[in-house]
């Protein structure tokens, strides 16, 4: 007990320390795009509120995170000029300084855009993820730390968010449906707050996009989508919706078979006893994945995770054995603490492993 509490104290000085250097990429960035590195990154402020928000020990620092995220939402006087999106059948979308106040930019994006025209899958990555990510970061922010400061941002944000994405045009946007997942779930975090019936006639729309594209929900992220959404009704989940989970869970595959448990967490249903022995042996297997969630060729971005999915089982199931698992293996192999040179594949571990830490901690402290 006495090395754990040691490993969790030095694991949090380090999260902390991390954050800082985070931290000065954002505050140093002058507007000319000379002081930009990999890490002034708008979504590595979000997966830090996104997996920290529960870890009392940084406080301080994520309501400074919170701080310069609510900052760099685009206002009235950011200097913008209509864009012309190009879609996939170069049909052309005309999208005004209106159309874009309320939500968030990468550093630089609106700066570097070509003639004002910008293609859809730049614009995705440059204003729809990194808005989605930093919605959700916020709302997260305020349910676990009750910080109000966020509560304006966060309204006038969804509005304007989901009244560019019907502009556009759900099918046009998520043309592949890992693109809607974000969305999706920072819409629902925002209606699990405070239920809007424009919202969930929003997230209706998303649902039947998605049905329509693969209706028996084979995907990982369509059950994403499906079950997020399925949490704004509190009636139990019916037969054909839990074969969808045991499938996965049966299925072998580590990904599947978390997103089952997840999501049985989540609704408040006893685990398979005899899923146990799988899960203990593929999470000490597939361990070091859960650092990796950076998709590849696009930037920071990542889509239904494996470590989204460990971190809801932990807050939801109650697994006293999986949280030892993940415990042990988190103090066992502390490699993910320490970095020679902080870049975003490090940082995501500190910020990640941090996260599971406090959690799994938690998990076997109740």
């Amino acid at each position: 007990m006495a090395r754990e509490r040691i490993l969790v104290k030095d694991a949090m000085d380090r999260v902390r320390k991390t954050l800082r250097e985070l931290l000065k990429n954002f505050y140093k960035s002058n507007g000319d795009g000379e002081s930009v590195t990999e890490l002034s990154d708008l979504n590595l402020l979000s997966l830090s509120l996104r997996f920290l928000s529960k870890t009392r020990k940084v406080d301080n620092t994520l309501e400074e995170i919170s701080e310069i995220l609510r900052s760099m939402q685009i206002s009235k006087e950011t200097g913008i000029k209509t864009i012309e999106v190009i879609t996939w059948d170069d049909e052309v979308i005309k999208i005004t300084k209106r159309d874009l106040i309320g939500l968030w930019a990468q550093p630089f994006s609106l700066s570097n855009l070509n003639n004002n025209e910008i293609d859809l899958d730049l614009f995705y990555e440059s204003f729809i993820y990194p808005t989605a990510r930093a919605l959700e970061a916020l709302i997260m922010n305020m349910s676990y730390s009750n910080n109000i400061n966020n509560l304006e941002s966060i309204t006038v944000g969804a509005k304007a968010f989901t009244k560019l994405i019907n502009k556009i045009g759900i099918d046009n946007l998520c043309d592949e449906i890992h693109k809607c997942v974000p969305i999706t779930q920072a819409i629902t975090y925002f209606l699990l707050e405070e239920m809007n019936e424009y919202y969930v006639d929003f997230l209706n729309q998303i649902l039947n996009y998605v049905l329509e594209v693969d209706p028996t929900l084979e995907s990982i992220y369509a059950q994403d989508i499906y079950y997020h959404i399925r949490q704004l009704d509190d009636s139990k989940l019916n037969e054909s919706e839990l074969d969808t989970l045991y499938r996965d869970i049966e299925s072998g595959i580590y990904r599947k078979l978390l997103k089952g448990i997840e999501f049985l967490s989540i609704f408040g249903y006893q685990l398979p006893l005899n899923i146990n022995e799988k899960l203990l042996s593929l999470t000490s297997r597939y361990f070091r994945s859960l650092f990796i969630i950076k998709r590849e060729n696009n930037g920071f971005e990542y889509y239904s995770s494996l470590a989204e999915s460990v971190y809801n089982i932990l807050l939801f199931s109650h697994n006293r054995s999986f949280a030892e698992t993940v415990m042990n293996l988190l103090t066992e192999d502390s490699g993910w603490i320490y970095y020679r040179e902080l870049d975003t594949l490090d940082l995501t571990k500190v910020i990640i492993g941090g996260g599971l830490l406090v959690l799994a901690r938690a998990a076997l402290r109740k």
